[in-house]
């Protein structure tokens, strides 16, 4: 099946709309969309239309993250392991691409270093959680488990000796059996 140049050049301004929805979803573009890109750019400039060319360096992280879509953290993995395309204070981008081809893992890297952050953040929450239990610990605020089950224990006895004491015997023969089918519990007698 052949396309009709209208056809063709409907599905080449369709998938420069895709990808502008990409650029603005938060989504970096692959080598190869950035080209596509740079090849609809260079056809309008032939037919003289003003629109602006996307630079090939960036001054600085930020500007390369949003003029070219490539998340910071990806940047910064990328300049750790070498890549040529940072050189003194300008990034370049064609080499940029080009590194980021070849070295595919940077993407996976850059997500790494971000999720790193999330994890320091979730453990100093936690110890912050850890040193508030300690605390109310000290002031007596909370006790360990082992601690209630004695205090519960011991309070559970003292009731069942006053309980005792206040009941005739008989009354007090038909609490504990009424207890044991209740709570499966044998009360002294």
């Amino acid at each position: 099946m052949k396309l009709t140049p209208e056809q063709a050049t409907k599905m080449k301004d369709a998938n420069l709309g895709n990808l502008v929805k990409k650029l603005k979803s938060g989504k970096t573009l692959t080598a190869a969309e950035i080209k596509l890109i740079d090849e609809a750019e260079s056809q309008t400039a032939k037919k003289g239309s003003a629109t602006p060319k996307i630079p090939d360096t960036a001054q600085s992280m930020s500007q390369a993250e949003s003029i070219w879509g490539i998340p910071k953290n990806i940047l910064r993995v990328a300049k750790a392991s070498g890549c040529p395309a940072f050189v003194e204070h300008r990034i370049h981008r064609d080499a940029l691409l080009k590194w980021l081809d070849e070295n595919p893992d940077t993407a996976t890297k850059g997500e790494t270093i971000s999720d790193a952050s999330e994890l320091k953040r979730q453990k100093l929450q936690a110890e912050v959680e850890l040193l508030r239990v300690k605390i109310d610990m000290q002031k007596r605020d909370l006790i360990t488990m082992a601690e209630a089950r004695a205090e519960w224990s011991r309070a559970l006895s003292i009731g069942q000796e006053e309980a005792k004491n206040l009941m005739e015997s008989d009354v007090y023969r038909v609490f504990c059996e009424r207890w044991k089918s209740r709570c499966g519990e044998v009360l002294p007698t």
